[in-house]
């Protein structure tokens, strides 16, 4: 499959209009697991200063959780996509968080990272999402 975006921004606001060759991979070996060398002391270590850590909290959790959707694309690749799905996505994509909390954080006009749809679909998406200004992507 090939994957083409229809519009968005990537980067610092260059336009994505690009084809992407799908990856194809490599045959599956079990050499390379059987092949692999593991520091166990280094690992114990390391897992101990991990749980030693203390998780981030309020505001900082906040931040990362606000990141996060941020950069999640939302997809639907169902065959039998109905317009109605296709907004529903949409408005996900636009409006991730409800007003009042972005408010309260300080994130206003926050947007997930990108929505993939059907070709057939995608005219819908581009023009749903065009002033919040969310990439568009779709497969051919």
């Amino acid at each position: 499959a090939v994957v083409s975006t229809q519009s968005g921004h990537y980067g610092r606001g260059k336009l994505l209009s690009t084809m992407i060759m799908k990856n194809k991979g490599v045959e599956f070996s079990l050499d390379y697991i059987r092949n692999v060398n593991i520091n166990h002391p280094a690992v114990v270590t390391y897992s101990n200063i991990y749980k030693s850590r203390r998780p981030l909290k309020k505001v900082h959790q906040a931040a990362w959780l606000l990141k996060a959707i941020s950069v999640i694309d939302l997809t639907t690749l169902a065959g039998d996509d109905t317009l109605c799905n296709v907004q529903r996505l949409c408005s996900y994509a636009k409006y991730p968080v409800s007003k009042d909390i972005q408010s309260k954080l300080g994130f206003e006009d926050m947007t997930v990272g990108a929505v993939c749809v059907y070709p057939n679909m995608i005219q819908n998406a581009v023009n749903m999402l065009k002033k919040k200004k969310v990439p568009t992507a779709t497969l051919r």
